[in-house]
């Protein structure tokens, strides 16, 4: 079983800080092509940030950036190139390293002391690149087998994540759903699933174990 415990806010709340700086750099950087918003998501925005103590993966941060774009005119897979070569451009200039283009997300990671050949990780940040059409959110989706970019509806585990936190501290059980998360990344074997993926299943376990108990009160 991993280590993970929650990491002080004191310590996460400097490094977001420059995060969100190297976000707006990268605003600037694909101005040219389009614009985007950006939300920080999962875990990180209710400031439940965990490391496992036993590794040397660190901490990380989940942000959803949306394109405001015309996507007849933009492929999916030009999409990701634009901002994962600005991230890469940015991120630099603070220590981090390439991009790594996952199946769902770009990530880049900072090295202790900055040094990349170090193995130990300071902080990652995952980035997803998102889009609505009407209630529907979509990812672009990395398929490796063949190597094309599309877009994919997000799990239907992602929906209505915030009716269902509004739901759970309602009823005063949010200490469950920090239990359940930490429980959840501690006992986690999938290196593919994402901080932001146990949150929502960390949310909807306890949600759906309310509904349960409660009955079919709405959220």
């Amino acid at each position: 079983m991993k280590n993970f415990n929650y990491v002080n806010k004191e310590e996460t709340a400097p490094v977001r800080e420059q995060m969100e700086e190297i976000i707006r750099q990268v605003q600037d950087e694909v101005r040219d092509y389009f614009t985007f918003q950006y939300f920080i998501v999962g875990s990180a925005k209710r400031n439940m940030i965990t490391r496992d103590e036993k590794s040397n993966t660190g901490f990380d941060f989940d942000y959803n950036i949306q394109p405001n774009c015309d996507f007849n005119e933009y492929l999916p897979a030009e999409i990701k190139r634009i901002l994962r070569l600005a991230f890469e451009k940015v991120g630099k200039k603070y220590g981090y390293t390439k991009c790594e283009d996952s199946t769902r997300v770009i990530t880049i990671k900072q090295y202790a002391y900055g040094l990349y050949g170090s193995n130990e990780i300071f902080h990652s940040c995952d980035f997803a690149i998102v889009r609505k059409l009407g209630k529907t959110v979509q990812y672009i989706h990395n398929d490796k087998s063949t190597g094309r970019y599309y877009w994919e509806n997000q799990p239907k585990e992602f929906y209505k994540i915030d009716d269902k936190v509004r739901y759970i501290k309602r009823e005063k059980c949010w200490n469950d759903v920090i239990d359940e998360y930490i429980n959840l990344k501690r006992n986690n074997m999938d290196n593919e699933k994402k901080s932001r993926s146990l949150y929502a299943e960390a949310v909807n376990n306890v949600y759906y174990h309310l509904k349960n108990r409660c009955g079919n009160r709405r959220v």
